[in-house]
């Protein structure tokens, strides 16, 4: 899936290496702290590990907003061929500005390129899947603490 680049001209995807871990943990975990510790209880070597050591470097990715690391994502091929979102994150602070809608819509476009849906979990009481509905993708199976959410291809 090409999405490295510039989605806009303050706006930029960038793939994240092995040293971008440890600038990457810091927005994961203040964006994602509070809704994982509803779920299943925040445990921070868990965290780490999971974030260092689980999530594959191919398909993790820094976003770029003003020339300043704000978030990342994860996104893989599932072997029932469509993109999996892993993980979303945005630093707070960097929340409401739109990037997360440019991302979303372009990972969209990317999927819809390929003729492959785009799936990911949201925590249930994470307000991003009303973004995620706004954008065509409808939760599918509802789980003990997520839903699992497909956009199909058009």
């Amino acid at each position: 899936m090409p999405i490295i680049g510039e989605l806009s001209p303050e706006l930029r995807i960038e793939p994240a290496c092995e040293a971008d871990r440890a600038l990457l943990f810091a927005p994961y975990k203040a964006a994602l702290q509070g809704y994982v510790d509803w779920a299943w209880g925040w445990d921070e070597d868990k965290e780490r590990l999971h974030f260092f050591e689980r999530l594959p470097l191919n398909g993790l990715f820094k976003l770029n907003h003003r020339g300043q690391c704000v978030g990342g994502f994860c996104i893989e091929e599932t072997q029932e061929h469509s993109q999996h979102l892993r993980t979303l994150f945005i630093r707070p602070e960097s929340q409401g500005l739109g990037i997360g809608t440019r991302l979303l819509q372009h990972l969209i476009q990317e999927a819809q390129r390929q003729q492959q849906p785009l799936t990911l979990h949201v925590i249930h009481i994470n307000p991003a899947k009303r973004l995620y509905e706004r954008l065509g993708f409808r939760a599918v199976r509802e789980e003990e603490k997520t839903f699992f959410m497909r956009l199909d291809s058009r």
